[in-house]
């Protein structure tokens, strides 16, 4: 299993991963592909609308809500036990 830079032709993801003989998969949609039987480039989307993925104000303050959450150690990614606190 390699990632390589080339775009999934499902949805134009930037990385994929390669499978050798076996062909090309998509972590992002789940598209699977043979790369040898495509010989031709694969065409991106000539626009992306950026506005479908931008977060709304309501979704802003949520985020700001648990990133000072984050910053004060609220939340972590670690269990208490690992790092030796217990809670």
């Amino acid at each position: 299993m390699v990632i390589v830079e080339r775009p999934c032709p499902r949805c134009a993801i930037r990385r994929s991963v390669r499978f050798g003989q076996l062909g090309s998969y998509c972590f992002n949609c789940s598209f699977r592909w043979n790369v040898l039987a495509s010989a031709t480039p694969i065409a991106l989307p000539v626009h992306v609308d950026v506005a479908e993925f931008a977060f709304r104000p309501a979704e802003l303050g949520r985020l700001e809500v648990y990133r000072a959450a984050v910053r004060v150690g609220f939340y972590n990614e670690w269990p208490s036990e690992v790092r030796g606190v217990v809670r």
